[in-house]
């Protein structure tokens, strides 16, 4: 549950600084620019045909574009993914029906990072909300999360580790991580401190 309410605060901006400012404004106008694009072929059957008619040939099963909730960070990781999984079919068909809404390069490019940077997060949750997660699985998520946001150097990547970090040191212990590991295994501890 502490998990969760970090990536909320991660998201929503509970951490109050600049850089986290600047950072959700840039995730939030690429999202409300895919937002729209997703709406403009949801809204007509006609333009999601033809968007449709292009996605199969790449994945024969198609493709639909995902709208995200906007108190649902992982639909924002959804819609994202999507847009970039089928870039080419939606480029071809906004090519065809002359339409002035795109998606830059840059853009396009940006998403990915975001992806990048909320895909270890999205496996760590997946983690935690295992029926059989417990203290040990939890110390190595947030190690794993740490280790991810450390190696990519991207600022939102940065924020996130910095924002971990903050929390880690509000609520808890820093020898408690280690308490779980010695009841799991003694023997294993032993020998660490001889």
């Amino acid at each position: 549950m502490k998990m969760m309410r970090l990536i909320g605060l991660i998201l929503i901006g509970d951490v109050a600084q600049e850089n986290m400012n600047c950072l959700r404004f840039e995730i939030l106008e690429l999202a409300n620019k895919v937002r729209t694009i997703a709406k403009f072929f949801k809204r007509s059957p006609l333009k999601n045909d033809v968007l449709q008619r292009y996605v199969k040939e790449i994945y024969p099963n198609g493709l639909n574009l995902i709208l995200y909730c906007k108190t649902r960070w992982r639909s924002l990781l959804n819609m994202f993914e999507r847009i970039v999984k089928i870039k080419l079919p939606f480029q071809k068909v906004l090519l065809d029906l002359q339409e002035v809404i795109n998606l830059s390069d840059h853009e396009i490019t940006e998403i990915s990072r975001i992806i990048h940077s909320l895909g270890p997060i999205n496996a760590a949750l997946e983690a935690l909300c295992k029926r059989d997660a417990n203290l040990i699985t939890t110390e190595a998520t947030i190690k794993f999360l740490l280790d991810e946001s450390l190696s990519s150097h991207s600022s939102l990547n940065e924020a996130i580790q910095k924002a971990i970090n903050q929390r880690m040191v509000q609520e808890r212990y820093k020898d408690a991580a280690v308490i779980p590991q010695c009841l799991h295994n003694p023997q294993a501890q032993l020998e660490k401190d001889v």
